[in-house]
């Protein structure tokens, strides 16, 4: 559900369906391409922890979050070294990539998730990146192969935003609150920690409130409720 402010500032609350997000459910092919650069031809990992890292450590995190409906599939190639020197520029990291599989003879048609995985460089400022959504989608590892980063990324290939929080100071909800980027510190798009999607995430991406899962309760009069944990504690 999403909540609003009023433009008068009172404190009043809409409540919507939250849209659905489409390509989140099944299989998500993926092919990781590790690319270095003409001046950084360094392979800082192997391609067993690459493998473990994407398809069996963030696959298993999207998994017990998306209640076994949705993992990761694929393979990985590399090590490729690009013809160029290192670059912060995503475009064209995936650009040249692309074109070096392909000369390599590697079959890129069986996928739809492209991930580029390649050293580390400071110049950046970040440690991963990523498309939002859509049917063919790019993900960018700087350096950082570990499931908060990934996992986040994959947040925003899947199509979620960033998980936002609103300081109000001394009053619960008012006119006068800021957005938090990154304002839910348990949520891994949050980005502070590999943490559960939350639940709205959970349902825009058709985890929750399916056949498989208890209903979502919409309450409508007052009274008391109990609330449960939506999924057992690791």
């Amino acid at each position: 559900n999403l909540m609003y402010l009023s433009d008068s500032g009172a404190a009043s609350l809409q409540v919507t369906a939250a849209a659905p997000l489409p390509n989140t459910l099944g299989e998500q092919r993926a092919v990781v391409l590790m690319v270095n650069f003409q001046d950084d031809a360094s392979q800082p990992f192997t391609t067993a922890q690459v493998n473990d890292v994407i398809f069996n450590q963030v696959s298993n995190f999207i998994r017990e979050n998306s209640f076994q409906k949705t993992w990761l599939a694929g393979n990985l190639h590399g090590w490729l070294t690009l013809p160029i020197a290192r670059t912060c520029d995503s475009i064209d990291i995936a650009s040249r990539a692309y074109s070096a599989a392909t000369a390599a003879g590697i079959d890129l048609l069986p996928y739809n998730k492209f991930i580029y995985v390649f050293p580390y460089n400071a110049a950046c400022g970040w440690a991963g990146a990523a498309t939002v959504g859509g049917s063919v989608t790019h993900l960018w590892v700087n350096g950082k192969l570990d499931v908060r980063v990934i996992g986040h990324e994959f947040g925003h290939v899947l199509g979620l935003r960033h998980a936002r929080a609103l300081e109000c100071g001394t009053t619960t909800l008012g006119a006068a609150c800021t957005s938090l980027e990154y304002g839910d510190t348990i949520d891994i798009m949050g980005n502070n920690v590999a943490g559960h999607f939350d639940a709205f995430h959970k349902e825009r991406l058709g985890w929750l409130n399916s056949a498989a899962q208890p209903a979502i309760t919409t309450v409508q009069a007052s009274g008391s409720y109990a609330i449960d944990a939506y999924a057992a504690a690791g």
